[in-house]
C-alpha cells in the first residue's frame, strides 16, 4: 500500500524529487540542510500533510516520531515531565498503557530531561506508534552509533506495518563529513534549488510563497 506519493515538490529553497513510500519500505531522504532548521520543518510539514501541496498525497496517518524536548531555564526545571506523563499526553493513551511502554524501555518513572538522547529518541518512536501511525518520519541526528543502531532496529521490526522515512543529515566525524543511512534504505537526494539561498532569503524574495 502506498502511504506517501510525491510527484516532486518544492519545500522553500529545497527540492524533494518524485518518490513513493510503500508498506515495508524504509526511505532515506538525504537532507542538504541542518537538523532542526526551518528547512527541515518545512519538509516535515509537507511529508506529514500538515502543509498541503497538490504534488504530494498521503494515505493514512503520517506522524513525526519526534523526541521529547526539555524547557530551558528555572521555569522548565520545575516542569520536567516524567516518562509516563509525557507518553500519555503525546500519544493520547492511558496511564497504564504509558507505564507498559516505559517499563518495556526500562525507563519507568524517569524524568524526561534527565534522559540522554538515545532513550528520548526511542520514546519518540513509541509515541508515534501508540498513536497508530500508518507511516513515520524520524531522524537519528545527535545520536551516537549505538543509538542509531537501536533506532534502526526498532523501526525495521515494524516496517511491514509502518513504513518509515529517515531524515539523514551530514555530520563531521574524525575530520570527515559523513551521513548515516541504513543499508536496507532506499536513498533519495533532497537538493538545494539553484539560486534560492537559505529559507529566510527565499521567503524575503518570495513573500507570497507561504
Amino acid at each position: 500500500m502506498v502511504r506517501i506519493s510525491c510527484a516532486g515538490v518544492s519545500a522553500g529553497p529545497l527540492w524533494i524529487p518524485p518518490f513513493r513510500l510503500e508498506s515495508g519500505e524504509l526511505v532515506c531522504l538525504h537532507m542538504p540542510c541542518l537538523s532542526y532548521s526551518e528547512e527541515e520543518r518545512l519538509v516535515i510539514q509537507l511529508l506529514t500533510g500538515e502543509l498541503s501541496d497538490p504534488n504530494i498525497s498521503h494515505n493514512g496517518r503520517i506522524f513525526l516520531a519526534d523526541a521529547p524536548v526539555c524547557r530551558a531555564g528555572l521555569f522548565g526545571l520545575f516542569r520536567w515531565p516524567r516518562v509516563g506523563a509525557w507518553l500519555q499526553k503525546k500519544a493520547g493513551i492511558s496511564a497504564y498503557e504509558a507505564q507498559v511502554i516505559a517499563t518495556r524501555l526500562g525507563l519507568r518513572s524517569d524524568q524526561i530531561c534527565r534522559l540522554p538522547g538515545n532513550p528520548r529518541a526511542q520514546l519518540g518512536l513509541e509515541a508515534a506508534w501508540a498513536r497508530r501511525a500508518d507511516a513515520i518520519i524520524f531522524s537519528t541526528a545527535g545520536l551516537d552509533p549505538l543509538g542509531r543502531k537501536s533506532l534502526y532496529e526498532a523501526v525495521l521490526l515494524r516496517i511491514d506495518q509502518c513504513p518509515a522515512i529517515h531524515l539523514s543529515f551530514q555530520y563531521w566525524t574524525q575530520g570527515r563529513l559523513e551521513r548515516s543511512c541504513h543499508p536496507q534504505a532506499r536513498c533519495i537526494e533532497v537538493t538545494q534549488r539553484p539560486g534560492t539561498g537559505t529559507l529566510k532569503e527565499y521567503v524575503e524574495s518570495n513573500p507570497h510563497a507561504f
